[in-house]
């Protein structure tokens, strides 16, 4: 499989920020991403969270890019989600300062 980490999840305090950007980036070593979020919006709690969701997803797509038939049923299954995944990123940013 491809390694997928965390660099970092940042938060800012500026006003004209967007909520939360993600960047992703293809290094040497694998996948790795950095979360920029607004402070006054999440707690770090949640972006921990969110974090954690976002890399299992990834890493469930990339783990599994060549199996045929692999859908967002399977994922859901592979991730342990009883809910859509749409459901749980909303109700995971329904948690907010």
């Amino acid at each position: 499989g491809i390694n997928v980490e965390s660099v970092d999840i940042a938060h800012n305090n500026a006003a004209a920020q967007s909520v939360l950007d993600i960047q992703i980036l293809d290094g040497e070593d694998g996948l790795q991403y950095v979360f920029d979020y607004a402070a006054d919006r999440y707690e770090q709690e949640t972006m921990t969270e969110f974090q954690n969701l976002f890399q299992n997803v990834v890493a469930a797509i990339v783990n599994n890019a060549n199996t045929d038939g692999y859908d967002f049923g399977q994922l859901k299954k592979d991730l342990r989600v009883k809910e859509s995944l749409m459901q749980k990123i909303k109700d995971v940013f329904a948690k907010k300062k």
